[in-house]
């Protein structure tokens, strides 16, 4: 993301939000703080509704070693769908 405050233009996509009723969250683990026996969930978006399909947000991590975590629910509050990728900020 090269806009004000540069960063990483993280998100999730799904082809099926009827309504804009599912909400989606994202969280972030930071591995450092993970292996140093710390608290590592750094960053998350809580559950939010989200009136179309697809939810961004830009974060400026810290060097290091990460996994994002995304999550949908439905309607009711169900987990519906959970996706975890790792990310590196080495550079």
């Amino acid at each position: 993301y090269d806009g004000e405050g540069g960063g990483y233009l993280i998100g999730f996509e799904t082809y099926d939000n009827p309504g804009g009723k599912y909400k989606y969250e994202m969280l972030i683990l930071d591995c450092t703080l993970l292996a140093q026996g710390k608290d590592a969930w750094i960053y998350t978006t809580g559950q939010c509704y989200v009136p179309e399909n697809c939810f961004w947000t830009i974060w400026q991590p810290q060097y290091g070693y990460y996994w994002t975590l995304f999550r949908l629910y439905d309607e009711d509050g169900n987990l519906i769908d959970e996706e975890c990728y790792g990310f590196e900020n080495i550079c």
